[in-house]
């Protein structure tokens, strides 16, 4: 542990791969490690991760296709984890991970993901009166009683029209921008327009939440989105919304 916490790379590299690594070792090697580094650790079988270990493996996983191959025929990762990164997955990983499972898990496995599929595909393609939840926000706005606050009430009520048209007028941003980001699997996007509006992370956090994206956020992930966010400039944001938005009218008009 003291060599992981205070050497190189190349020393990591190296750790990553020797037998009956445990939880503290290899926690320390997560925190540090490159990517070299993780790809060792998950192909060494006889290494010990803990479920921080592999949630931080997961989302790294997101970016590299042989990673979350290598993150996926792990028998010891928690199986929420192996629900969203599979989830996540392209199609072809997907599918090759699935065929190496012992079959009982590969059936839970398929039934958590028909299910949330399922529920993300009925909820995605549920009739949403944006005209009526508009025209509600609109009247709030003329009587001088749309703030950030009633963004964030409807956003912990899961009001997800309201939500929408609130941050609509509140970030000036159409609508028609906005759908895609509350129903993409990368929160980055949405970022954007919550920064151009300079809303508080507290308003940003329940947003993300409450998308139509399939997982839930983990409290990791909702912390290092927060510090993308906090990176992420005012002026920036507004640079690419009023992008974005050339863009929408362009192809409305075409």
């Amino acid at each position: 542990m003291e060599i992981a916490k205070t050497k190189g790379q190349a020393h990591l590299l190296a750790i990553s791969g020797r037998p009956t690594l445990t939880d503290p070792v290899t926690d320390v090697l997560v925190a540090r490690g490159n990517m070299d580094v993780f790809h060792r650790l998950l192909s060494n079988e006889t290494s010990s991760i803990s479920a921080a270990g592999f949630a931080v493996l997961a989302k790294a996983a997101e970016h590299d296709e042989l990673l979350a191959e290598k993150a996926g025929r792990r028998i010891d990762i928690p199986i929420k984890l192996l629900r969203d990164l599979l989830l996540k997955a392209k199609e072809a990983v997907r599918e090759r991970l699935l065929a190496v499972m012992p079959e009982k898990v590969r059936n839970e496995v398929q039934h958590i993901l028909n299910s949330v599929v399922q529920a993300v595909d009925h909820e995605v393609s549920q009739p949403r009166d944006y005209a009526a939840a508009r025209r509600f926000v609109e009247l709030l706005k003329e009587k001088g009683e749309l703030h950030e606050r009633d963004l964030l009430r409807f956003a912990k009520a899961r009001q997800y029209e309201e939500t929408v048209a609130a941050m609509s007028l509140l970030a000036s941003t159409p609508i028609d921008i906005l759908k895609p980001l509350m129903q993409s699997p990368r929160c980055d996007g949405l970022l954007v327009p919550c920064r151009a509006a300079d809303f508080r992370w507290e308003t940003v956090s329940a947003i993300l939440q409450m998308r139509f994206t399939g997982a839930p956020l983990s409290t990791p992930e909702l912390d290092r989105i927060g510090q993308e966010f906090a990176k992420l400039s005012k002026a920036s944001a507004q640079r690419m919304l009023r992008f974005w938005k050339v863009r929408e009218s362009t192809q409305a008009s075409a």
